[in-house]
């Protein structure tokens, strides 16, 4: 499959194939690989495209993969980035509900007062 075809079967931007092209080029040592991609290009693809939707920057997602491909068992330090980026995310869920509980308060108490 192609770039275009790829990027039309799955929806997927022209910056995250950019991406994706550049980290494929680093990890055959700089040659310029093939422009069609295999079943394994389009799961890394889908691979970056969740971590880039639960909001990995692209050197992060690029750190990722080539923690991925090392391919430890268990993926400890994979787990540990998924953690991370998992408590950062309920810690900013908490902080909004705080943000709510407070809006909420103050509308309560202009309620009553009024």
């Amino acid at each position: 499959m192609n770039r275009d075809d790829v990027q039309t079967k799955y929806h997927l931007s022209n910056q995250l194939l950019s991406d994706y092209e550049s980290w494929r080029v680093k990890q055959v040592d700089g040659q310029v690989a093939p422009s069609t991609y295999t079943v394994e290009d389009i799961e890394k693809l889908r691979l970056m495209f969740d971590l880039q939707q639960i909001g990995f920057s692209s050197q992060e997602i690029e750190d990722f993969l080539s923690l991925k491909l090392q391919q430890q068992v268990p993926p400890v330090k994979l787990i540990a980035l998924l953690t991370q980026r998992r408590r950062e995310r309920l810690t900013t869920i908490h902080h909004f509900e705080q943000q709510i509980a407070s809006i909420d308060y103050l509308k309560f108490q202009l309620m009553e007062n009024h």
